[in-house]
């Protein structure tokens, strides 16, 4: 009896770590500008220095989730200050049948105008809601659009537009 055994081994190598290279130009006090070559082609990174706004803590937070079917939600939060990491905060809140709290939910802010939500809701923590947008310092309004689902493709856009109500304009 003859027997043959074949074996095979299949290799797949999507990128290579640490093969990026950068150069940076920066402005001291003012901006930076980061170019980064990589195997796939350039990334450029442009930021400013970080700036410490003014404390937004506080219970009188509402927002309005508009799911991928057009029907509106109101929500109600608060944001806690992480103690730690400026401009990015601890959220609980609820809306219709769910929950989200700061264990597993943040809300970040930046002195670019923009602001972003990563919200874990509950009981199973299964759902995830990440939006990011535009953030008015005078009005405390943000208009952020994302997603909203479990994982796996993203298919469930949602728009999200948050609004602090009793206080005075942030200012820098």
């Amino acid at each position: 009896m003859i027997q043959t055994t074949c074996y095979t081994n299949r290799y797949s190598c999507l990128g290579i770590t640490n093969a990026v290279s950068f150069v940076g130009q920066p402005v001291p006090g003012k901006r930076f500008v980061l170019v980064a070559s990589t195997p796939f082609g350039h990334i450029v990174y442009r930021g400013v220095p970080f700036v410490q706004l003014t404390n937004l803590d506080g219970s009188q937070w509402y927002g309005v989730k508009r799911d991928h079917n057009g029907q509106s939600f109101t929500e109600f939060f608060s944001l806690t200050g992480s103690g730690g990491i400026g401009n990015t905060y601890g959220v609980n809140g609820a809306g219709p049948g769910y929950v989200y709290s700061s264990d597993l939910s943040i809300a970040m802010f930046s002195s670019q105008r923009k602001m972003a939500f990563d919200l874990s809701t509950a009981p199973s923590n299964s759902v995830v809601r990440a939006t990011f947008g535009s953030f008015n310092p005078r009005t405390i309004r943000a208009v952020t659009a994302g997603w909203e689902q479990p994982g796996g493709p993203l298919t469930s856009r949602i728009g999200f537009n948050a609004i602090k109500t009793g206080d005075a304009p942030i200012t820098r």
